[in-house]
């Protein structure tokens, strides 16, 4: 996967840019409709975002382009790790204030990033692996979360006392696209050609098969990315599985 964003500098460093300048803001929309166009038969696309925790209720708001989760992690030392899913957490409420309230957080006892050790009911990717019959999740050492789509937010228990966000890995709405935006790797140099097409498309000094020539390009690029992203290999399935990831619908 990879953000517009390192996709338009790539293609200005292609172009001879030595730095981001102004045409940069001009490339990312091209690159956003080049993802629009490449995923208009798809409902939704896979996205990454930095999300804050209250320290007062220990929520998250869910983005306003939320579909639905693949993985809800914390970063420590270059790695993501993820929080384990309870399902046996009371729903949150609102109080008298209109303020909402997650019940059973214990906010002081909890164990510093520092000196966490994984629960034996979770593997690293955060998923429960069983040896607790009859109930659900709670035994991350790190952290538990249920999300509550209806409300808006991820409400947490037992959160890391040093850590103040998660990184959400989300499906969200395609209409919703920015620099932030992940698109699969495959499409890469299909977002390129799409940028180069549409900036020669209305430029005078620009002749007709050129700028035929850059659109099939893009559509030449594109159906080489839906038959590299379809090339799965077992061991790239199965590390997919494990981490929680959905791979989106095929061109």
């Amino acid at each position: 996967m990879k953000r517009l964003d390192i996709i338009v500098r790539e293609y200005m460093n292609s172009i001879g840019a030595s730095q981001v300048d102004n045409r940069y803001a001009r490339f990312l929309q091209f690159a956003i409709e080049g993802v629009k166009e490449i995923n208009r038969e798809y409902k939704n696309v896979i996205k990454w975002k930095t999300i804050p925790i209250s320290e007062i209720n220990f929520t998250a708001a869910l983005p306003t382009d939320f579909i639905d989760y693949l993985r809800i992690s914390i970063c420590w030392r270059g790695q993501l790790f993820a929080l384990g899913l309870n399902d046996n957490m009371c729903p949150p409420h609102f109080d008298s204030c209109g303020n909402i309230v997650v019940d059973g957080v214990d906010s002081t006892n909890r164990d510093s990033i520092n000196t966490f050790t994984w629960g034996s009911q979770y593997n690293s990717d955060g998923f429960y692996i069983g040896k607790m019959y009859g109930i659900g999740g709670g035994g991350n050492s790190i952290g538990s979360y249920n999300v509550y789509k209806t409300l808006g937010y991820i409400a947490f228990q037992n959160i890391t006392q040093d850590y103040d966000e998660i990184i959400l890995q989300y499906i969200g709405d395609v209409d919703v696209v920015d620099g932030e935006h992940v698109i699969d790797s495959a499409y890469s140099e299909a977002i390129k050609a799409w940028i180069y097409w549409k900036s020669i498309q209305r430029m005078r000094s620009y002749g007709l098969g050129e700028k035929k020539s850059a659109e099939n390009d893009f559509y030449n690029a594109k159906r080489k990315g839906a038959m590299t992203q379809k090339a799965f290999t077992i061991t790239e399935a199965v590390s997919a599985i494990r981490q929680g990831y959905r791979s989106s619908p095929k061109i």
